[in-house]
């Protein structure tokens, strides 16, 4: 059983090797590197200078210290069929799944711990005496494994495991770490969910004229993770502009974050590649390339222009919004159908 377990979890760990080429390329480690010494460099004025009124900073440190806390999960590697064929062998999986919390609650307590040691030169700063420090990191070591009791103990009834929940949680682990790598390239075996969200019914009026334009639409509202993703980067991208003082390191991340998003979304193009009924359209193949170039570039067109009324109101350096802009308007007019073309072909 340990062997069985071990060989899933290697392959995993084989599967996500492959991927972090693709990650940690070039662009990335150079952007990572930038992104790590700014950060670095803030933290370090920041201890030296600290504020006066230091109230919401201690509130601050207290609230990432303690919402670390409740980061983290376990994965015991449990597939579909192990609730028929290894039903006889119950109380070992229960095992494995015991083991596998323990390994995850190492991992993510060294991890905490490195970070607790991180923020000590500024609880120093702050005034807390050692003592209150490591009271404080006790409190969230002992919440995160409350945090991993937890877990599990809602996985266990009292007949035995709840294998639905057991094989449905460590699915839903395996596909989170999946679509982090599908930021960076084309990924296989993420699964794709459907929403309803029918208060989003009147966004599709948007596009009352062509067929895939008209799809595409319902994909990106309703299907998979596109719309939760776009958000999120949506998000991260207003809060560089609003709160990142240096204009050139904003304009960098807001135009990461839209890269990171039009990779993303060109996987609509094979969103209903399984929907055979759609080979039977009598339309081109043209028209679907035409289309999806079509959605894009109204998104992004419709992004660009709310993040630069944004940057107007934020940026002290008026012409970080011609790069802004001129960038954007390569990504949209000279990279995506360069993309469409190179992955599609």
């Amino acid at each position: 059983m340990n062997a069985l377990f071990a060989k899933r979890r290697q392959l995993f760990k084989s599967q996500c090797a492959k991927y972090l080429k693709y990650v940690f390329n070039d662009h990335f480690v150079l952007f990572l590197m930038l992104g790590v010494g700014f950060l670095m460099v803030q933290y370090s004025q920041l201890i030296q200078n600290p504020p006066v009124q230091r109230t919401l900073l201690q509130m601050v440190l207290v609230g990432v210290l303690l919402a670390v806390s409740f980061m983290g999960n376990f994965n015991a590697y449990l597939e579909e069929a192990d609730q028929h064929f290894l039903l006889t062998k119950e109380k070992d999986v229960i095992k494995e799944v015991q083991e596998a919390k323990n390994r995850a609650l190492l991992t993510w307590s060294v991890l905490q711990l490195f970070l607790l040691a991180f923020f000590y030169p500024l609880a120093r700063v702050l005034g807390w005496p050692l003592m209150i420090y490591l009271g404080l990191g006790l409190v969230s070591l002992g919440l995160k494994w409350g945090m991993f009791e937890w877990q599990v103990n809602r996985l266990l009834k009292t007949s035995g495991l709840d294998w639905r929940s057991v094989i449905d949680h460590d699915r839903h682990q395996r596909q989170s770490v999946l679509k982090f790598f599908s930021l960076f390239t084309q990924v296989k075996g993420i699964s794709q969910g459907v929403k309803r969200r029918a208060y989003l019914d009147r966004f599709l009026t948007l596009f009352p004229q062509g067929t895939w334009q008209h799809l595409f639409a319902r994909a990106f509202l309703r299907s998979g993770d596109y719309l939760t993703l776009s958000l999120r980067l949506v998000i991260l991208s207003i809060l560089s502009v609003v709160f990142v003082n240096q204009d050139l390191v904003a304009t960098v991340l807001v135009l990461l974050f839209n890269y990171l998003l039009l990779f993303q979304l060109l996987a609509l193009y094979g969103h209903y590649d399984y929907q055979y009924l759609t080979r039977l359209f009598p339309l081109p193949l043209v028209e679907k390339k035409k289309s999806l170039k079509v959605f894009l570039n109204r998104f992004f067109l419709f992004l660009l222009v709310l993040q630069v009324v944004l940057a107007t109101i934020f940026f002290q350096d008026k012409v970080y919004l011609l790069g802004l802009v001129g960038v954007q308007l390569v990504f949209n007019l000279i990279y995506l159908p360069y993309k469409i073309e190179k992955l599609i072909d």
